[in-house]
């Protein structure tokens, strides 16, 4: 095992400090868990949508927003890729803003797919099997 330095430990407790600060001042809590109390696959999900833009940020029309999402909603549970479903509504150079909108719709939990797999733009969207985080709220209650 790796051993860190004083210097990234020193760095990480100050980290570690400044958002317990914030925090209190917000006065709101700190849940601190390992990766292994998530359930299996869940993790790099989140990591994934987590680093989604918002909307706004996207080259895509109101429209075409609506249109979209509603498209990934069919999609969820069927053999179609989401790739595919974004092919039908957008043109090719619209194709990583559509990407980039189905992470938002998830994270948003307008579109509702099974957290505990990959997202994955060159596959069928499987349909969430239980609500993750639901099951995990108990985490975020104060």
């Amino acid at each position: 095992m790796k051993r860190l330095s004083e210097s990234r430990i020193a760095k990480a407790q100050a980290r570690s400090r400044i958002v317990a600060h914030y925090a209190e001042q917000m006065n709101s809590r700190i849940v601190k868990f390992s990766v292994d109390e998530l359930p299996k696959g869940l993790a790099p999900t989140l990591v994934t949508l987590c680093r989604a833009q918002d909307v706004n940020d996207t080259n895509l029309s109101d429209s075409a927003v609506a249109d979209l999402v509603q498209a990934y909603r069919h999609g969820v549970g069927r053999d179609v890729t989401a790739r595919d479903i974004a092919k039908s509504i957008v043109g090719p150079q619209q194709l990583v803003a559509a990407k980039q909108l189905l992470d938002v719709a998830i994270w948003q939990r307008q579109v509702r797919v099974d957290l505990c797999q990959p997202v994955l733009w060159n596959r069928p969207l499987l349909p969430e099997r239980r609500d993750t985080l639901l099951e995990l709220a108990h985490w975020l209650r104060p």
